[in-house]
């Protein structure tokens, strides 16, 4: 059995959840979801897992106690909000019931844990062992090739790209705080594009955004999309918030203009920009979102004029990621019997 700690809100969005749900679906074990928040609940209980909502305000007395004498094999735990003592006593636990402890990182925190997974494409293992220098390494397991992507996008097809962009897709993350579905929406023109947006399950301008899409021919709306592969694949360039999202995207070999909306997402965007994968519009607490709408539609504009662009894009996004990383990930925690690691 596998135990996966995450949580997913307003302001948290919803990557860390997603991203365990992707392990989980890789896996033929049983999986148990375990949140402190409603919003995470329903996400996994939508997918058809089980969930644990514990009644204990410490978190990490709440899956030392889930843990113990639950005769899990793996804890992964996705969550930015533990500190590094109650890290420790979280892995003392697992020790003793046999339990693996993975930690997936974005941060560059130094956290006890047994395994570490970091499959953002500025993952370096200098700066880990830097990081741990004086402690306990754990095993790394770092860059695209771990990107925990669901299974669909492990057979994306090889895309054609058309002298002119004329589907654009935008996908603003599971809870957009800054708001950015709307403000493109407000200033998108009947252009000779079509635009379709993927709304999040925690998007807080639902009504107003499929007000305004009724008045636009060119405009369409997807919500609780599991097909993401396929809008992608069909679309010829893509708007997206800086996450997750990115690696599903160079799996489908979809040009892309990318943009941040917490510090954890900003290494990662410049990143992809800085090897000429992805275009970096900003970030939208500095740029604000209607200043950063504006320059999204205006550099997508021009991608799609650009064949050129958009095929060298293509073709080294689909070099990053291929959309395997989560049975990657299983394969490193799992020896060929089904046992883990530990």
């Amino acid at each position: 059995m596998i135990l996966f700690y995450a949580e997913a809100g307003p302001e948290t969005g919803s990557g860390h959840v997603m991203r365990s749900l992707s392990i989980a679906e890789a896996s033929e074990e049983k999986c148990i979801f375990i949140s402190f928040g409603r919003e995470a609940s329903d996400m996994v209980s939508a997918r058809g897992y089980e969930t644990e909502r514990p009644g204990c305000a410490d978190r990490a007395a709440a899956l030392v106690s889930l843990v113990t004498g639950s005769g899990a094999s793996v804890l992964f735990v996705d969550d930015y909000d533990i500190s590094p003592e109650g890290m420790q006593r979280i892995k003392n636990c697992c020790e003793a019931a046999g339990c693996l402890l993975v930690y997936m990182d974005d941060l560059f925190r130094a956290l006890p844990c047994h395994v570490l997974v970091n499959y953002n494409i500025y993952a370096e293992r200098d700066a880990y062992e830097k990081l741990y220098a004086g402690g306990e390494l754990p095993r790394l397991l770092l860059g695209p090739g771990y990107a925990p992507l669901r299974k669909e996008f492990s057979e994306a097809a090889i895309r054609k790209i058309p002298e002119k962009a004329g589907k654009i897709l935008i996908s603003a993350g599971g809870a957009d705080p800054a708001h950015i579905s709307l403000e493109l929406l407000k200033r998108i023109a009947a252009d000779g594009r079509e635009y379709a947006f993927v709304i999040g399950a925690l998007n807080p301008d639902k009504e107003e955004i499929y007000e305004l899409a009724g008045s636009r021919s060119n405009v369409r709306l997807y919500e609780n999309v599991n097909n993401m592969s396929e809008l992608m694949s069909e679309a010829d360039l893509a708007i997206s918030a800086a996450g997750s999202t990115l690696y599903e995207l160079c799996a489908t070999g979809c040009p892309a203009l990318t943009y941040v909306l917490a510090d954890n997402q900003k290494a990662g965007a410049e990143g992809f920009a800085e090897r000429g994968l992805m275009e970096y519009c900003g970030d939208s607490r500095e740029e604000g979102s209607g200043k950063l709408a504006e320059k999204l539609l205006e550099s997508a504009a021009s991608l799609a004029e650009d064949k050129e662009r958009r095929l060298y894009m293509s073709t080294a996004m689909r070099d990053v990621s291929d959309g395997k990383g989560a049975g990657r990930i299983l394969e490193e925690v799992f020896d060929r019997k089904g046992r883990n690691v530990i």
